[in-house]
C-alpha cells in the first residue's frame, strides 16, 4: 500500500507522506533537503514514513520541532491529509526534526539542516550570541528589522519594528524623563543612539535639537523621509570610527541617549560603545541598565537581549548621578555626567 497526498491548506506546513507495507518503522525528510538553501523564508515540509503492514497510520503521531522548539504534534494519518507550510522562518542555519511516536513512545526520528535566506541581511539571528567575535552589526540588525523579529517574537499586534520596548506605553517614563532633563540641564542637543524607528521619540516634546543615529541604513533613510526637520545619520557607535563623527555632531550641552542598546551587544561591544560615547565630548549620557540583575551570562541570543547591569561585571561602571525607572520594575535609565570621567570602571 502506498499514498502520496498533497493534502489541503491549513497554514503552517506542507506535508506529503507515503506509507509502505513493510515490517519496519522509519521516517525520512525529503523537503527541505539536508544542507539545502532557500532564499525564501517559507519552506514546504515533506517526509516519507514506513510502517509494518499490521499497523495503521492512525496508530502513530508525528511531532515537528524547529531549532529545539516544538511546532506541532499530529496524527500521522491527519498529517497525510492536512497541508502545513513552515512560514516566516528566521534566517540562518535551521535544524528541523521529526519524531514518530506510537502510544507516546518514540519509534523513529529524522532531522535535516537547511539555510533560510532573508533578502539583503542574510544574518543568522539565532546564531549570534554574547560570545560573537566576528559579526556584521549592520547586516545583523538589518535582518532583525527585515524579518520583523522583535514584533513577531512577542506576537502582539501593533508592536513597533524596534520592539515592544519602543511602544508609547513602554516608553512613557523614558519620554517624561528626557523631556524634564532637557529643560533642567539646559540641553542644546540630544543625540539618540540608536534612534530605531522613532515610534516613541516622535511623541517627545523636545525643546533641544535632535540627531538620531542608527546602524541600519534603511531605518535611517525612512526616518529622514518621515521627519525632515530632524537630522539622522547612519552610524555604528560600537565601531571606533564613530568617535570622529560624534565629535563633529556634539555642540554646546549635548546629552546622548543610549536606550535599549547595550543588552543587544556582546559585552566587549557594549564596553566599546560606552568608551566611544564618552570620547564624543558630550556632557551627559543617559543609558539603560538593570540595577538588581546579577545573571551575567557570556552567551545569549543578541536579538533577544540580556539583563545588563552596568554596575557589575563586565562593566563595573561608577555609580550614576541619577537613576530613573524605565519600562519594567528593574529596568532604569542611568544619567552620567561625562565630565566626571569614564563611565566604565576597573573590574578587580
Amino acid at each position: 500500500m502506498a499514498c502520496a497526498l498533497p493534502g489541503r491548506r491549513r497554514g503552517a506546513a506542507m506535508v506529503w507522506c507515503a506509507l509502505l507495507a513493510i515490517d519496519a518503522q522509519h521516517i525520512d525528510i525529503w523537503s527541505p533537503a539536508n544542507d539545502s538553501a532557500t532564499p525564501s523564508r517559507d519552506v514546504a515540509l515533506g517526509f516519507t514514513s514506513t510502517l509494518p503492514e499490521t499497523l495503521k497510520a492512525e496508530d502513530f503521531r508525528i511531532c515537528v520541532t524547529l531549532d529545539g522548539e516544538p511546532m506541532t504534534c499530529n496524527a500521522l494519518d491527519e498529517m497525510a491529509r492536512e497541508q502545513l507550510m513552515l512560514t516566516s522562518l528566521l534566517p540562518g542555519y535551521r535544524r528541523l526534526e521529526l519524531t514518530l511516536l506510537r502510544d507516546e513512545v518514540t519509534v523513529a526520528t529524522a532531522s535535516t539542516h537547511f539555510t533560510v535566506g532573508a533578502g539583503t541581511g542574510q544574518a543568522d539571528i539565532r546564531a549570534a550570541t554574547g560570545e560573537s567575535s566576528n559579526w556584521d552589526r549592520s547586516s545583523y540588525f538589518s535582518t532583525v528589522y527585515e524579518t520583523g523579529y522583535w514584533a513577531a517574537q512577542f506576537q502582539m499586534a501593533g508592536v513597533p519594528a524596534s520592539g515592544p520596548g519602543s511602544s508609547l506605553q513602554a516608553a512613557a517614563n523614558a519620554r517624561r524623563t528626557l523631556e524634564d532633563l532637557v529643560k533642567e540641564l539646559r540641553i542644546d542637543l540630544v543625540i539618540d543612539a540608536p534612534c530605531g524607528d522613532m515610534t516613541w521619540m516622535a511623541a517627545v516634546d523636545l525643546t533641544a535639537d535632535y540627531v538620531g543615529v542608527d546602524v541600519v541604513a534603511d531605518v535611517v533613510a525612512k526616518n529622514a523621509a518621515t521627519y525632515p526637520s530632524k537630522t539622522f545619520v547612519t552610524l555604528d557607535v560600537a565601531d571606533p570610527s564613530s568617535v570622529e563623527t560624534l565629535q563633529h555632531l556634539v555642540r554646546g550641552r549635548t546629552l546622548i541617549l543610549c536606550r535599549h542598546l547595550l543588552f543587544h551587544l556582546p559585552h566587549r561591544d557594549g564596553r566599546a560603545v560606552l568608551k566611544h560615547l564618552r570620547a564624543s565630548g558630550a556632557r551627559f549620557l543617559l543609558t539603560s541598565t538593570y540595577v538588581r540583575a546579577d545573571d551575567f551570562e557570556p552567551s545569549y541570543v543578541l536579538a533577544n537581549g540580556h539583563r545588563t547591569n552596568l554596575l557589575r561585571r563586565p562593566y563595573c561602571a561608577r555609580d550614576p548621578d541619577r537613576l530613573y525607572l524605565d519600562a519594567s520594575a528593574d529596568q532604569y535609565l542611568g544619567l552620567w555626567d561625562l565630565e566626571k570621567g569614564e563611565v566604565l570602571g576597573a573590574c578587580d
